[in-house]
């Protein structure tokens, strides 16, 4: 029982890192006003305002 729960915490754990790091690399092309590639694919970022 123990094995299958750490197995899922190392896959929570990865899962958790790989999102922080996409979340980082979005954020700092937002901020220069890059484009955003991701596995060359091309994202447009939006601010989310209502104006």
């Amino acid at each position: 029982m123990k094995e299958g729960f750490l197995g899922n915490e190392v896959f929570f754990i990865g899962m958790s890192l790989e999102i922080a790091l996409y979340q980082q690399k979005a954020i700092a092309a937002y901020e220069r006003g890059q484009l955003l590639l991701i596995n060359e694919e091309l994202y447009y970022l939006q601010t989310g305002k209502n104006d």
